[in-house]
């Protein structure tokens, strides 16, 4: 900016984004309606990863029970939440102030306590036993698919799952997210096998693969590499990379370039990763390093003692001369 601007005209050639939403948040969101508010009370939702969901429990005992509802828990979550994929729960007891949160012990400002007042008139010396809070809700599952069965919703071959009416000659969402998941984890195995391939060949060796779902493994995979190799700017500072990060950094530079890395130049590397990755990775002694692995074996070939053919020795003179 060459100067202070007013707010107005900055706001003028705004324009929104795209609109990236956190699939955990998106769970937490559904959480209460997925499991009941007994349930909820004594829960939380918490991180989301690779279809992991980690819930925090007000003690080992909801764990334990909530352990039988896992997978009617699931799929609640993921016909209200599709995009979260979730496979698996993961329960922690909660500890410090999530667990006093759960307990009801946390204090709230002055401004919240008729809402305070309200929930605790909610909450009755019944719902504290988690046996019982479960027993409520694998009824209450349990009217509900009756509910769906007559509303003519049908399960899934594959995984058991609800489908609605409409889907009812298709897949369920549960199935389409898995199957696309591992397509997609084919394709990244090819990619990171040979990330100078292009979209032809990935798909040649890839099974269902089209140019879409290739070019989005593609981006999530430059995404994540690039996210670790910023993370190995200590090491590079110290000239102490491993010889994963070497690895790993020439990868990235073949993925992004679709070039082998015999074909990438000092220029390209520097343009991609910058002057200090171009030194680490384009001397002579990072070039020397790379050769390395060979070194043993002419060593070895070096020190191995001849073995002297019948031409050998018929060639050679008399000892002495």
């Amino acid at each position: 900016m060459r100067g202070p601007k007013a707010l107005s005209a900055i706001l003028e050639r705004w324009e929104p984004g795209e609109v990236r939403t956190d699939e955990a948040s998106a769970v937490g969101a559904v959480w209460a309606e997925s499991v009941g508010d007994d349930v909820a009370r004594r829960t939380r939702s918490g991180r989301l990863r690779d279809g992991v969901l980690t819930v925090y429990t007000a003690g080992s005992t909801w764990s334990h029970q909530l352990t039988f509802l896992a997978p009617s828990i699931i799929g609640e979550l993921n016909a209200r939440c599709p995009g979260a994929h979730v496979k698996r729960l993961r329960f922690i007891v909660a500890a410090g102030r999530m667990k006093a949160m759960l307990d009801g012990l946390v204090r709230t400002p002055k401004g919240r306590a008729a809402q305070v007042e309200a929930a605790a008139a909610a909450v009755d010396d019944a719902s504290d036993d988690a046996e019982d809070v479960v027993r409520r809700l694998r009824r209450r599952q349990q009217a509900l698919d009756r509910r769906r069965q007559r509303d003519g919703w049908t399960r899934c071959s594959s995984c058991g799952n609800w489908k609605p009416p409409s889907d009812a000659a298709q897949a369920c969402a549960v199935c389409t997210s898995g199957a696309q998941r591992a397509a997609d984890g084919r394709i990244e195995r090819v990619l990171v096998s040979a990330p100078w391939l292009r979209a032809d060949d990935v798909a040649s060796h890839a099974e269902d693969a089209d140019a879409e779902s290739i070019e989005r493994v593609r981006r999530r995979l430059l995404a994540r590499w690039d996210e670790q190799i910023y993370a190995m700017r200590a090491r590079l500072r110290r000239h102490a990379l491993l010889a994963a990060d070497r690895v790993l950094a020439w990868s990235y530079l073949m993925l992004r370039s679709g070039t082998q890395q015999h074909l990438i130049g000092r220029a390209v590397v520097a343009d991609a990763l910058g002057d200090d990755w171009a030194d680490a990775l384009c001397s002579p002694r990072a070039t020397s390093e790379r050769e390395a692995p060979g070194a043993p074996a002419k060593k070895r070939s070096k020190t191995n003692a001849r073995v002297f053919t019948a031409r050998d020795t018929t060639s050679r003179g008399p000892i002495g001369d």
